[in-house]
């Protein structure tokens, strides 16, 4: 499972940085001078990135935004586990609590499905 960043806002709240719009992505690259993934990537590579990631997830959010000295960055901009499903069949998410066990087809016994084959 992989971490993304989110921002903590003044009144407890947290933003996802992958929740912005494009419509908001689009502003920040603007803003910043810099691609929208690389904004994700990088949430405080330099203060004006740092300055406007936080306005922007502030003004989604409809709160007034602190004054952020760099001793708050690590506390503003923190990695989150990201919400994606950790195990996939065939690109579709599984539920955790229908894992397969090694060398299981995934298809029920009874089924005309494909098998394994015997080993030789």
């Amino acid at each position: 499972m992989a971490d993304e960043w989110a921002v903590n806002l003044p009144d407890k709240k947290q933003v996802r940085l992958s929740d912005f719009t494009l419509d908001e992505l689009v502003q920040l690259e603007t803003d910043c001078d810099e691609e929208w993934w690389a904004l994700l990537s990088h949430p405080f590579k330099s203060a004006k990135n740092a300055k406007y990631i936080y306005a922007a997830a502030c003004k989604q959010q409809g709160v007034e935004p602190a004054v952020l000295t760099v001793r708050m960055l690590t506390d503003v901009f923190v990695q989150v586990p990201d919400n994606m499903p950790d195990i996939y069949e065939g690109s579709i998410p599984k539920e955790v609590d229908a894992q397969q066990t090694a060398g299981s087809s995934g298809a029920p016994s009874d089924s005309a499905g494909p098998q394994n084959k015997p080993e030789a």
